[in-house]
């Protein structure tokens, strides 16, 4: 940018050029499966971040959200919020509603995170799980 003076003889001294140092914007988009850690690598301290989730009904986005504000060190709040599955659901209600209107796949994504598919009792603990969310789902 140059900066100068006018007055009504015309240019008053000498223009000055002076660097400017824009601030990047960067739009996030995170998914189930991707790493906060990783998407935040390499992100200068001086951007400002817009973060787009976009996560199963049921999922806890306060917790993923806790975990972007401490990465991601100019993040605009709150995040945009796209719900997978929210066919038939009232958005407006919120997500702590939402979390309850899916308290199955609130407990599915705790046991995915408790029990990786490599563990040998994988199976067996997603096979009694599932039994005990229907019999609560039918009782």
């Amino acid at each position: 940018m140059v900066l100068f003076e006018l007055d009504s003889t015309g240019i008053v001294g000498e223009p000055e050029a002076i660097d400017l140092h824009p601030t990047e914007l960067r739009e996030l988009e995170w998914s189930e499966g991707d790493d906060l850690t990783t998407i935040a690598r390499g992100i200068p301290p001086s951007t400002i971040c817009k973060l787009k989730l976009n996560v199963p009904l049921g999922t806890n986005v306060q917790a993923l959200q806790a975990t972007a504000r401490n990465l991601i060190a100019r993040l605009c709040w709150p995040p945009d919020i796209r719900w997978e599955g929210a066919e038939g659901v009232d958005l407006r209600a919120g997500s702590l509603a939402l979390e309850r209107a899916d308290w199955q796949g609130t407990v599915r994504s705790y046991v995915r995170e408790q029990v990786p598919e490599v563990d040998p009792d994988f199976k067996e603990i997603s096979a009694a799980v599932e039994e005990l969310l229907f019999e609560e789902g039918t009782s």
